[in-house]
């Protein structure tokens, strides 16, 4: 009864969930006030550490175990990636109470929060958070799988898995790799083989159907696919306008290769058949099985379209066109109407439209050249994504043009009132004139089909001349035959399929306002290679100049007010490690250097900091949130900035914190003198020269990084990106004088003489 009574509040807290609507999705976002986990200062969390269960470990390891655990733990949630108070880490939540119900040494005192990411995984720390990703959820078929990876989890945190973890690395030091690596792996294996078996009787007793544990591993072998295999439709780019031939689609789909019992020895994790034969064994232990796959399937359908629509947002914020393209034709079957899906896809192929800046040919390396080409003509996925992938990677840069332009007008035209669609059609018009390719896709004023009708009346036509005109001699126009086989129009041997593209912008080539905005666009693009000309004829000296004054002027950026973003320190001592300590003591010295000098020269600083969590709002969360996502993207971003998907966002933190800019900075310190002991000595014999040896030594170990970037918001572009190095101690001086001069700059305006 009492199992019953648990089920039905869960499943009437289901459904207070509020719907999500799916056509105008906004991102996930936490909400509420933030949990303790988020809000405590590292420090304090260090200080307040329970040892009573680090029993097994000696004085010293207990302090970098809690150290370095909780530093770990607190960056990945100050990255932004971990959402509370949100559907699905509430839904997370109530799914993991239901498991540990009854349990008095595990009831309340576990916490669940999702993890942004599309990596299918899911763990647990030793301070009892349970983080699971949303690319785990958006490969489940029902919540009994979900109900299973989550009890697995919540052993390890009962059985203190973590902590023998740490115990087991600190006692193996001197181990070699290999012994390391096989060790490691037996004892790693030895404790999923024991959350495996005690997580099925969280299992049981939540009444769950026996037959989805070992449906589980399934998900996780085939995790690294799309979450759904559908056969990719040939029609499926097909409309008035465009038409692609069946034949563009002939590609097969690749064979799926995972097996579940694969060589494991080496791996920290025991293969998936041996796992599953182990639990098989297990499941037979117990009787009275419940049926329940899903306490109520509406809820979890939408938990997971959640993480399927994340899924996508990461993919195109990674780059992944491919994958992220088919997503959405997967979601599009549930949800043809979605605005969210649209522009989505209208970034996706604004970002295939892409052109290459002029000045980038001169740093084009034959090694770049041969990585394009191998990328480019041997990658491929395993499924039915394949046949999207060899699509795709076969079409040359006109036929992306071609179909990039087709797609995001289309969109715009669906609803010309979406300020964001109307954006990206005015950016993917700029992209086609920049690209310098209008002619290759300006030949037909037809589309495919009436192509194809023109070309059998001229047929028609052709054959009745050469009927009345027989026995005269034929006049070839060899110019003429040329212009038809590039625009794939050619009367005597009919439409060239391949070129299908030439056909898809007809509408748009016969458009005059189109065409005047493509003159515009080409003679900016005309000013902007005249500039790069004017600068590859100057003489040396002049060319010294120019650069000169770029470079004085290239931070000159008016700034009046920031949006400053704590900013991420670390002190390193030894080989590679951090000393969080002295970290945070940098970053406190920085943060005041930081408002010193900007009141120096005048500047505005408005500041989401990362360190004071527990000041924050849950707004403040998610736009730091999706200001280190925006960033991020951009400082990866290497060729022309083509990312629009966030510049609403953008704007609307303009307003809410009045400043132009959002700046961030990192800064590094590392010592490491690097006196050997061969010169060492050698120096200490000569005593006069060791004199000053050691002293420059001592002093030139000092490395201080300092990075600093500028994000406007109003057009989303990246718009610094400088770093500053000094082999110098990261003092309190070193710091200012770095910081006055960068604020110096970035007060004045471009047209400042100073």
């Amino acid at each position: 009864m009492r199992q019953l009574l648990t089920l039905f509040c869960a499943f009437t807290t289901l459904f207070s969930f509020a719907q999500i609507d799916f056509n105008n999705y906004q991102p996930l976002k936490s909400a509420g006030t933030l949990p303790k986990d988020f809000s405590t200062p590292t420090q304090e969390k260090i200080r307040n550490a329970s040892k009573a269960h680090l029993d097994d470990l000696t004085g010293k390891q207990k302090e970098i175990f809690i150290e370095e655990v909780n530093y770990a733990i607190d960056e990945l949630l100050k990255s932004g990636d971990v959402t509370f108070g949100d559907p699905v880490s509430l839904y997370l939540q109530q799914l993991g109470d239901l498991l540990v119900e009854g349990d008095e040494e595990l009831e309340g005192k576990l916490r669940f929060y999702t993890y942004n990411s599309n990596e299918a995984n899911a763990f647990s720390t030793d301070q009892g958070m349970v983080f699971v990703t949303t690319g785990l959820i958006a490969q489940m078929t029902n919540e009994a799988q979900l109900a299973f990876v989550l009890a697995h989890e919540i052993i390890h945190f009962r059985e203190k898995h973590v902590v023998d973890l740490f115990d087991y690395s600190m006692d193996n030091k001197t181990s070699s790799y290999n012994e390391k690596v096989r060790l490691f792996s037996k004892y790693s294996r030895d404790n999923e083989f024991e959350a495996d078996s005690l997580a099925v009787a969280l299992f049981h007793q939540a009444g769950f159907n026996s037959s989805e544990i070992n449906m589980t591993f399934d998900v996780l072998m085939y995790s690294y696919l799309p979450f759904e295999e559908l056969t990719f439709p040939k029609t499926y780019f097909n409309n008035e306008w465009f038409y692609v031939p069946p034949k563009q689609f002939e590609a097969d789909k690749k064979d799926i290769t995972a097996r579940s019992n694969y060589n494991d020895r080496l791996n920290s994790h025991p293969n998936i058949a041996k796992r599953k034969e182990e639990l098989t064994n297990k499941i037979a232990t117990f009787s009275n099985w419940g049926t329940t796959l899903n306490r109520d399937i509406k809820t979890f359908n939408e938990i997971r379209n959640i993480c399927r629509y994340e899924f996508i947002l990461n993919d195109i914020y990674d780059g992944e066109n491919t994958y992220a393209l088919y997503s959405i034709f997967i979601m599009e079957k549930q949800f043809p109407n979605s605005r969210f899906l649209k522009n989505c896809k209208s970034q996706i192929w604004l970002d295939l439209m892409k052109y290459e800046k002029r000045e980038d040919e001169y740093a084009f390396s034959f090694y770049d050249s041969y990585s394009k080409y191998d990328y480019n003509n041997y990658t491929y996925y395993e499924g039915s994504i394949n046949t999207l992938n060899v699509f795709l990677k076969s079409l040359p840069k006109e036929g992306k043009i071609a179909l990039g332009l087709r797609t995001i007008k289309d969109n715009y035209l669906r609803d010309t009132t979406d300020l964001f669609a109307s954006q990206i059609w005015e950016k993917a018009q700029e992209f086609t004139a920049f690209n310098d390719i209008l002619e290759d896709i300006k030949y037909s004023k037809y589309t495919f089909q009436q192509a194809i009708e023109e070309i059998n009346r001229k047929k028609a036509m052709n054959d009745s001349l050469a009927a009345a005109e027989a026995g005269q001699e034929y006049s070839w126009d060899k110019y003429e035959t040329i212009k038809n086989q590039k625009s794939g129009f050619d009367i005597e041997s009919g439409i060239d399929s391949s070129k299908f593209y030439l056909y898809g912008v007809s509408d748009m080539m016969n458009d005059s306002s189109f065409m005047k905005k493509m003159e515009f666009y080409t003679e900016k693009m005309k000013a902007e290679n005249a500039k790069s000309d004017m600068v590859y004829e100057m003489t040396d000296d002049e060319l010294g100049e120019y650069y000169s004054d770029e470079y004085d002027t290239k931070l000159h950026i008016q700034a009046d007010s920031i949006l400053l973003i704590n900013p991420v320190v670390f002190e390193i001592e030894g080989y590679q490690r951090i000393d969080y300590k002295k970290s945070d003591e940098l970053e406190k010295l920085f943060i005041e250097s930081l408002g010193k000098m900007a009141d120096v020269h005048g500047i505005g600083i408005q500041q989401l900091d990362r360190s004071d969590q527990q000041n924050m709002t849950a707004d403040d969360y998610n736009n730091l949130a999706q200001l280190m996502r925006s960033l991020d993207k951009r400082i990866e971003e290497t060729e022309v900035n083509s990312f629009m998907l966030d510049k609403e966002m953008l704007s609307s933190l303009k307003e809410k914190y009045n400043s132009d800019y959002v700046v961030w900075f990192d800064l590094s310190h590392e010592y490491n003198a690097e006196i050997y002991p061969g010169p060492a000595i050698l120096n200490t014999i000569l005593f006069p020269i060791g004199m000053v040896y050691f002293p420059v030594k001592l002093m030139s170990g000092h490395k201080t990084d300092i990075t600093c970037y500028a994000l406007d918001l109003e057009k989303g572009e990246l718009v610094i990106k400088e770093s500053y190095f000094g082999n110098e101690p990261a003092s309190r001086k070193f710091i200012e004088l770095r910081l006055d001069a960068l604020f110096n700059q970035l007060k004045q305006d471009k047209a400042d003489e100073e």
